[in-house]
């Protein structure tokens, strides 16, 4: 419920086709310039009960089949699902993930490079986000200093007492992002079904964010906001890969005794470099 609530209305504001296909075989004789894959955990197995041709790009007609940052999570494929990544890539005009341990996984595959990109909500800075979303929510303007958690993985109670004892040594109260109405004793505010526009906000107005979420990871970092990522038990590698690529793996499990504000000077300035690369490189994919 809190999920459409959140973003039932979300694909209202792009163009999509008129007709909507529900196989494969109805999607083969389709004829496209491009067609690009790149969604969130496209290629996890785990997700999608099994690496699925579709999102290899395995139907219709196109000049050009590209891979956009695709991921994989911190799943491996299996034999047959590996002949089906060969099969697929041979079709390919460029290949890109957004985690390094996908690479390595796939690059036995294919005799093309695969370049591994920054996540593509990296492609917009943290003036756009804010500008283009963040300003559209109730939440902009929040002048209450507070803890942002918002946690995806399943183990939730077991990070009570850790929130509780960084909220305690920081003296302010705890908001948390749900999508499910669990119950929190440490939380003083549920925010059920937020949008885009309010994680947006949310984030960027936070004294702290406390997450075991890849993207709430992500968003802190673009929005330069304070935060400490709790390794996700059944998922760490994107998370972990993103902290180490920008030389904060510090981060990573931060206690309330080591918490420190994050000085994003340098940080910043990786993270700039990385995205112009990101962006160069879907542009030249696209174009070439």
């Amino acid at each position: 419920y809190y999920y459409k609530k959140a973003f039932g209305e979300v694909t209202n504001n792009y163009p999509l086709t008129e007709k909507r296909y529900f196989s494969k075989d109805e999607m083969m004789t389709l004829n496209y310039d491009i067609l690009i894959a790149g969604s969130d955990q496209i290629w996890n197995p785990t997700i999608t009960n099994g690496i699925d041709d579709v999102f290899l790009l395995q139907f219709g007609n196109a000049s050009k089949r590209i891979s956009v940052a695709s991921s994989m999570g911190s799943s491996e494929p299996n034999d047959y699902e590996k002949e089906l990544i060969k099969t697929a890539f041979a079709s390919f005009s460029a290949i890109s993930v957004r985690e390094e341990f996908a690479a390595k996984i796939l690059q036995p595959y294919t005799d093309k490079h695969i370049k591994v990109l920054m996540d593509p909500t990296f492609l917009l800075d943290k003036t756009e986000w804010i500008e283009r979303m963040g300003k559209k929510s109730k939440y902009i303007d929040v002048k209450e200093k507070y803890i942002l958690t918002y946690f995806v993985g399943h183990n939730k109670q077991e990070y009570q007492n850790r929130v509780k004892a960084i909220a305690n040594k920081l003296k302010l109260p705890v908001w948390t992002i749900q999508y499910s109405n669990y119950n929190w004793s440490v939380s003083s505010k549920k925010i059920l079904g937020a949008t885009i526009e309010d994680f947006i906000a949310l984030i960027s107005n936070a004294e702290l964010v406390l997450t075991d979420s890849f993207h709430g990871t992500a968003f802190s970092i673009n929005l330069e906001a304070n935060f400490i990522a709790f390794k996700h038990k059944t998922n760490p590698v994107r998370v972990m890969g993103l902290l180490d690529k920008l030389g904060i793996m510090e981060r990573l499990d931060m206690n309330e005794d080591t918490y420190s504000v994050l000085d994003y000077s340098v940080v910043s300035d990786k993270l700039e470099r990385l995205r112009e690369e990101s962006q160069k490189w879907v542009l030249d994919a696209v174009n070439s």
